[in-house]
């Protein structure tokens, strides 16, 4: 198996298992309902997760990594390279649709043109990594779902997942994977851009 495979599959298992476990579950449920952004405990668990599974790996945070700049997390196994951008989109803020979709600096949708789109020195997998909720999976509704007010308080996951998409518009293959979560309402997404 592919250890760029391995090592994303690896991490989603650590964060869905920490996400998941007590008391990290009791600690999420009870800060669920706040607008803040916890993006650094997320990457500091995602780092745990690589080193676990290849001690010997170089880990990368926050810095220029074979030409993307300032990616979250880039993982290094011998010749093989991982560039891993990591959101958490809190559906409580107010900030929470910027977050996804922009104007704010640091958003999901500049996150995946910027892995999708950068030049590198050498082929790397290319994922986003992205904590959504609270929010329901699916609303039911055809059309997007809104809570009326231009966030993202009301918002699905499904419909939240085709406005970042196409926001994007990316002509490269996309593919994005839900991960349940036993907290409720929270969602770890994985969005995959291939390796290029």
């Amino acid at each position: 198996m592919n250890n760029m495979n391995t090592a994303i599959d690896q991490i989603v298992i650590h964060l869905k298992a920490r996400l998941d476990h007590s008391p990290t579950r009791e600690r999420v449920t009870n800060i669920r309902d706040l607008p803040y952004f916890f993006e650094g405990w997320l990457t500091l668990e995602a780092v745990c997760a690589a080193r676990s599974r290849f001690p010997s790996c170089h880990v990368s945070v926050n810095k220029l990594f074979h030409g993307i700049k300032k990616v979250d997390l880039g993982v290094e196994i011998g010749d093989q390279l991982l560039a891993i951008e990591i959101k958490h989109v809190p559906t409580s803020s107010t900030d929470a649709k910027s977050r996804l979709l922009g104007p704010k600096d640091s958003n999901a949708v500049q996150d995946c043109i910027k892995l999708a789109t950068t030049l590198c020195d050498a082929p790397l997998t290319r994922t986003l990594l992205m904590l959504y909720g609270p929010a329901q999976v699916y609303c039911g509704e055809p059309t997007n779902c809104t809570d009326g007010s231009g966030g993202l308080r009301d918002v699905c996951l499904r419909h939240a997942m085709e406005d970042l998409l196409s926001k994007a518009a990316l002509s490269s293959p996309v593919a994005w994977h839900h991960h349940p979560l036993s907290v409720p309402r929270m969602h770890l997404i994985q969005v995959s851009m291939g390796t290029f």
